[in-house]
């Protein structure tokens, strides 16, 4: 039995619960901010993760950059008070639900996909960011270390192509790709840097001639095909962290001083509630 593991569980789900129980003090209390940067934040979220999305946009102002705008594109499930707590949380911070946010010029098997799946909605979020200025996206079970400062260089105004974490596995809906070459460098969907639109016009269309429904990686997917087509770089795996090799282990391997940032994403969630802090 892993009993380390199992503890560390156990009291992950508690430190949850408690920050849970203290939402809305922890989002109004402002906290330490980042100096300002000329770039937009964007984040998908819905009312289930929505104490990750606050954890993960504390860290960030605080260790990252203070953006022109953050903009919170919801599931269709936030709350009236779900949105209070996030907009409590910076006076530049706007939610938006995603019907009212995406383009109504995406093409129509597109909107199909957002209109009957989580992640379908996900990606037409991402072809609808407005095509003007530096942008981010994040998705909300990152948290952001000290070592986030390193975003401010990266978002200035003379960077050239975008930057993607790279996944520490290739998941990719393989109907979407044609070559073996193709999955070199696998693209998260979890976070990107984008300084000049992507290009959208391979993935879609691959997808418009997609056999079959889209599966769970259809969406990162599409956003590999957007990255490679544009030109994105990954960033560096050291500092820019998705990483399950210590799943079942009860510390956190990936969190030095020269970590970025760190996607908890599904079978390590957990660990995510090891590293937020419970006080405002």
């Amino acid at each position: 039995m892993k009993i380390g593991y199992h503890f560390a569980l156990r009291w992950a789900h508690w430190r949850r619960r408690r920050y849970v129980q203290r939402l809305h003090d922890i989002a109004r209390f402002p906290g330490a901010t980042a100096p300002e940067c000329d770039a937009t934040f964007y984040s998908f979220s819905g009312t289930r993760d929505l104490p990750e999305q606050v954890a993960c946009l504390k860290s960030f102002l605080r260790f990252a950059v203070s953006p022109r705008r953050i903009v919170v594109v919801g599931d269709g499930t936030h709350t009236e008070s779900d949105r209070a707590i996030l907009q409590a949380l910076h006076p530049r911070l706007e939610t938006l639900p995603w019907d009212r946010f995406i383009r109504k010029d995406l093409p129509p098997p597109l909107t199909a996909y957002a209109e009957a799946y989580p992640l379908g909605k996900k990606i037409a979020v991402l072809m609808s960011v407005p095509a003007t200025g530096s942008w981010m996206f994040s998705d909300s079970d990152i948290l952001y270390f000290p070592a986030a400062s390193d975003l401010r260089s990266r978002m200035g105004k003379d960077r050239e192509g975008p930057e993607y974490l790279e996944d520490c596995y290739p998941s990719l809906d393989v109907r979407l790709i044609q070559a073996d070459d193709e999955k070199q460098s696998p693209v998260n969907s979890g976070f990107g840097l984008v300084h000049q639109p992507l290009d959208w016009s391979e993935a879609m269309e691959r997808f418009r001639g997609m056999k079959g429904e889209p599966g769970y990686f259809t969406e990162q997917t599409l956003f590999h095909l957007a990255m490679r087509r544009s030109g994105g770089r990954a960033l560096p795996k050291e500092q820019y962290v998705i990483q399950s090799d210590d799943q079942w282990m009860a510390r956190d391997r990936h969190t030095g001083p020269s970590v970025v940032l760190r996607h908890y994403f599904s079978s390590i969630r957990y660990k995510m509630w090891l590293k937020v802090p419970l006080r405002t």
